[in-house]
């Protein structure tokens, strides 16, 4: 009787364990922003990097700085998305998304030069990023405006 107690015992060590990583945070943040619900979204991923751990990796943890401030943007929160692109950019700078969204924001700011600079990071990090041409050409139509 006494192996199955243990066995119970690590099982439901991890499996409420596993209610506190950062996977599980991280997952609940991305299916509230794919519904829509950003505020939760906020919140699920602030929990998910307070839970990151090393064996989580940089590039994850990048990720979730991406994500929020992907929510934040939703949100009209161009200068709390931007500090979390910084964030994801410094934890993985070789993220052309990164700096596309971060231009995003940049140009809803209408801080052209600023958005500019972004999507030409962007292009050169992914020659093909098709849309960063758009944007860019967006952002100097509209700094000529």
């Amino acid at each position: 009787m006494r192996p199955s107690f243990i066995f119970l015992f690590v099982f439901c060590g991890l499996s409420f364990g596993y209610y506190e990583d950062f996977s599980y945070w991280g997952n609940k943040g991305i299916e509230s922003a794919n519904n829509g619900n950003f505020d939760d979204a906020i919140k699920y991923y602030t929990k998910a990097i307070e839970k990151w751990s090393y064996s989580d990796s940089y590039e994850n943890k990048a990720g979730i700085y991406y994500n929020r401030g992907n929510a934040y943007h939703h949100k009209g929160e161009y200068d709390r998305a931007i500090e979390d692109y910084n964030e994801a950019i410094r934890l993985n700078p070789k993220d052309a998304d990164a700096y596309y969204n971060r231009g995003n924001a940049y140009l809803d700011k209408g801080e052209y030069d600023r958005a500019i600079e972004d999507y030409n990071e962007a292009i050169r990090l992914n020659p093909k990023y098709a849309v960063a041409y758009n944007n860019r050409g967006y952002a100097y139509n509209l700094k000529k405006a």
